[in-house]
């Protein structure tokens, strides 16, 4: 490994953005499950309404009035098993964690809850996203955390263009990229 160019600047080391952080994913699908189960058992409700209703009405027009309940009841079945599915296979999962396990029955109830219930779909669809991309940004903080642990000492403190061709700046004595208009240390022009 080269070593470090003398007098060289230190890279910052910035921690990530709040928006950027797995956990503002997972709790921004956290509470979209939340809203789509709460619309669920809203439409569970005017399900059973309707039923209500149609039985109501069922003593003028007998036989419409029997497929129109059992159609309705059919729904509101769907709705309940739906219902129980998103809150035991993907809230439960997504408060312990287990985000891998809770991304494919969010979006199995997306693309169901499409169907069904428009708004609970779309919500549902959003949340997988959100999981998917807070995944992907613990992978890769996981491998930024591994590699700046087996990255040596010596080339830790080294800007990136190390064993690159550099020209030296006037005005500040530092190495710079071949190629560079301004010295990214002091701004001064080069060449």
């Amino acid at each position: 490994m080269p070593p470090a160019f003398p007098g060289a600047p230190a890279p910052l080391a910035y921690p990530l953005p709040p928006w950027r952080s797995p956990a503002s994913g997972v709790s921004t699908a956290e509470t979209l499950v939340l809203v789509a189960l709460v619309l669920q058992v809203i439409g569970a409700v005017a399900l059973g309404a309707a039923v209500g209703a149609v039985m109501a009405v069922a003593f003028a027009f007998p036989f419409a009035a029997t497929v129109a309940v059992v159609a309705l009841l059919l729904a509101l079945l769907a709705v309940v098993v739906l219902l129980y599915f998103g809150y035991t296979s993907s809230y439960l999962r997504i408060k312990k964690g287990d985000l891998e396990g809770a991304k494919t029955p969010t979006l199995v109830l997306g693309v169901v809850g499409l169907f069904l219930m428009l708004v609970p779909g779309i919500l549902y669809l959003i949340a997988f996203f959100k999981l998917d991309s807070a995944l992907e940004l613990e992978r890769w903080n996981a491998a930024l955390a591994a590699s700046v642990r087996t990255t040596p000492q010596a080339t830790m403190n080294a800007p990136y263009w190390v064993g690159m061709a550099t020209v030296t700046c006037a005005t500040c004595h530092s190495a710079s990229p071949l190629g560079y208009a301004f010295c990214p240390r002091c701004g001064g022009r080069l060449g």
